[in-house]
């Protein structure tokens, strides 16, 4: 079956749902599946100069092992 025969039958059996609660998760999960999207905004200028940065930093061998970060950031730990 296709994902447009899918649709059409989902359609018609909530064309004939009468239970509120089965009802309100449809709506739910329909509000769930809008809002996921909205959650990943771009990046602001200040991430994105962090970012450029960082790739900077990388390009010009300007890194620590995961070991030094680590020694490093052990006190705050």
């Amino acid at each position: 079956m296709d994902i447009q025969d899918e649709k059409k039958n989902l359609i018609e059996w909530i064309l004939k749902v009468e239970d509120p609660s089965v009802l309100y998760k449809i709506k739910q999960l329909k509000e769930d599946s809008l809002n996921q999207n909205k959650t990943t905004l771009p990046p602001n200028q200040g991430e994105r100069d962090s970012i450029r940065r960082g790739l900077e930093d990388f390009d010009n061998n300007n890194t620590h092992s995961h070991q030094k970060a680590r020694d490093i950031y052990a006190k705050y730990l």
